[in-house]
C-alpha cells in the first residue's frame, strides 16, 4: 500500500463532532501518522491511535493509547508485533 499525504491532520474535528452526538463513543480508533492538531484535552473515551511505521514516537502522542503498525516480510507474515504505550486519559489521570 502507497501511503499518500503525511502531516498537518487536524484532529479537533472529529472530537468535536463526537461530542456533539452527546457521548455516543464508546472508543475512538483513529489511524494516522500522528503529525498534526490535537485537542487541548483530552476527551471523555478512550483513544487508540493506530500509526503507520514511519509516524511520530509514541511519547509524542498527548493521550490515548498508541500502537504502531509494523510492515512485514512474506516469511513473517503470520508473525504480527505492535509497539505500544499508555497515556493518562481524563477517566485515568493517575494512569
Amino acid at each position: 500500500m502507497t501511503m499518500l499525504g503525511r502531516g498537518g491532520t487536524d484532529f479537533r474535528p472529529v472530537f468535536d463532532w463526537l461530542a456533539q452526538q452527546h457521548d455516543s463513543a464508546t472508543v475512538v480508533l483513529y489511524a494516522t501518522d500522528g503529525m498534526g492538531s490535537f485537542p487541548i484535552k483530552p476527551p471523555p473515551w478512550p483513544v487508540i491511535w493506530l500509526l503507520t511505521p514511519d509516524a511520530v514516537q509514541l511519547s509524542e502522542l498527548p493521550f490515548g493509547v498508541g500502537v504502531r503498525m509494523v510492515e512485514s516480510s512474506a516469511e513473517s507474515s503470520a508473525e504480527s508485533s505492535a509497539e505500544s504505550s499508555n497515556f493518562a486519559s481524563a477517566e485515568d489521570p493517575e494512569r
